[in-house]
């Protein structure tokens, strides 16, 4: 198996993760690192993998376009084929803030970061800031959408109270 793996503009991702491991794994994946021009190789041999690829500030995907290896399309191999496998990742986000109480001092609350999808808000990512940290929060490797935050320390369904 080989491919590529390039931007949404079609540039290279040089120094890309690529994650795999034979489809029968239960989420434990060797890794490799692309070539400068976003190049990679695998050698397999015929059975069924899962692959994912990691960039900096990209989303990670797993094949096809899957949140995680559990959801990722199985890869399968005939005996002496070869596949290529060329992928293209969105730029990822960040959400960055500092939380305080009344009197100015950092508050130890949660940040949960919901992001619309279709009619529901889907939770994306959860974080707590640390009081060393003065109640800065990010929320980081984002995929692109319509974002809602909620503070507190009970993940429920945005809806209005909590939320900015």
């Amino acid at each position: 198996m080989r491919g590529r793996v390039t931007d949404d503009l079609g540039a290279p991702l040089g120094e890309s993760k690529i994650m795999f491991a034979p489809s029968s794994e239960t989420g434990h994946y060797n890794e490799i690192t692309t070539r400068s021009d976003g190049s990679f190789e695998l050698p397999f041999a015929r059975g069924s993998y899962r692959i994912g690829v990691q960039a900096a500030d990209h989303t990670t995907e797993w094949w096809s376009e899957a949140a995680s290896f559990a959801d990722a399309t199985d890869i399968v191999l005939g005996p002496g084929e070869t596949r290529t496998i060329n992928v293209s990742l969105t730029k990822s986000g960040f959400i960055r803030g500092r939380i305080v109480n009344q009197y100015g001092l950092p508050a130890l609350t949660g940040v949960y970061a919901y992001r619309r999808a279709g009619t529901a808000w889907v939770l994306e990512q959860l974080t707590v800031p640390l009081a060393s940290d003065g109640g800065n929060y990010s929320l980081v490797d984002l995929p692109p959408g319509t974002y809602r935050l909620r503070f507190g320390f009970l993940p429920t369904e945005p809806n209005g109270n909590n939320e900015y």
